[in-house]
């Protein structure tokens, strides 16, 4: 077996404090624990990932959503000020985003 581990007080949440503490466990000869905690991290971090790709489609479709329960029109402004999406990237999600989506949807409906 290996040696005492001593652990951080202060290790980060996520996947760099299993990073960090796959690290503190190999060097105290826990090799397999260390290298299953590196894989822990990697799986998280790619579940991080696949969340954050998905939160700006859920977006997408709670905004048509809220557009056909209120009969509104898309526009900048009612996306903002109306459905209440107020981040920073509030411009970029829309055009880049919103507008696109809302035409697929249009698009697909329309058939």
């Amino acid at each position: 077996m290996g040696d005492t581990v001593t652990l951080s007080e202060d290790l980060p949440a996520g996947p760099l404090g299993l990073l960090q503490l796959a690290d503190t466990f190999h060097r105290a000869g826990y090799v397999k624990l260390a290298g299953s905690m590196r894989r822990w991290a990697d799986e998280l971090a790619a579940a991080r990932e696949r969340r954050n790709q998905h939160e700006p489609l859920q977006v997408a479709a709670r905004y048509a959503d809220w557009l056909k329960a209120n009969g509104r029109g898309t526009s900048f402004s009612t996306f903002v000020n109306e459905f209440g999406y107020q981040e920073a990237d509030a411009s970029k999600v829309y055009q880049n985003l919103i507008l696109p989506a809302l035409q697929l949807l249009e698009d697909f409906h329309g058939r």
